[in-house]
């Protein structure tokens, strides 16, 4: 089930993830080693720092993500307005089938001893996610609860032109009401 705090990384299913984080941080080391000069760390070390931090990059907020992508976004702009919306009422934006794509740019310095052994890495996440018949509650300017609907994300880890990894989750059932609490503002 899906949260206000559901993370890119909790998606994509916490073995596959684990597993395919792994296996990035093993790509990721053999890509960085053409790449710099480092000479006073292990590999196998650096290694397994790299796949650490490659899962931590996916620990980006679905919902996040989501909101400000949305195609009806105009549409819920215009329920921030309490003269045409009273604050009191109730009102439902439906989506049908629509995809986000987000990317985040995270990057790696490599230290030793807190001195810099490697130039930074800089890596490219791409977040695209299918969501499928939500539907969006709006009260007094605020997205107050997510129902019915399905998602499913896909994630791609690159350094420069080369794919370290590629992962799909499994449907997410978004079943019950999603209650945001206070609701998420309407930027």
């Amino acid at each position: 089930m899906v949260d206000t705090a559901t993370t890119l990384s909790q998606v994509l299913d916490d073995q596959t993830a684990g597993k395919k984080s792994r296996d990035a941080g093993k790509r990721i080391a053999l890509a960085v080693k053409d790449r710099i000069e480092v000479s006073h760390v292990p590999w196998g070390v650096l290694e397994e720092k790299l796949a650490q931090i490659a899962i931590r990059m996916l620990d980006i907020k679905l919902l996040d993500a989501w909101l400000g992508a949305w195609s009806k976004y105009r549409e819920l702009h215009a329920l921030r307005d309490p003269q045409k919306y009273p604050p009191e009422q109730e009102h439902e934006v439906f989506l049908a089938e629509h995809r986000v794509i987000s990317e985040y740019h995270p990057s790696i310095s490599i230290e030793m001893a807190k001195t810099p052994v490697a130039k930074l890495i800089a890596f490219e996440v791409r977040v695209e996610t299918k969501l499928e018949g939500l539907c969006l509650k709006v009260r007094d300017g605020r997205i107050k609860e997510l129902t019915a609907g399905r998602a499913q994300a896909e994630a791609t880890l690159k350094l420069e032109d080369l794919t370290l990894w590629k992962v799909v989750s499994k449907p997410l059932e978004i079943g019950k009401p999603l209650d945001l609490g206070v609701g998420w503002e309407i930027p």
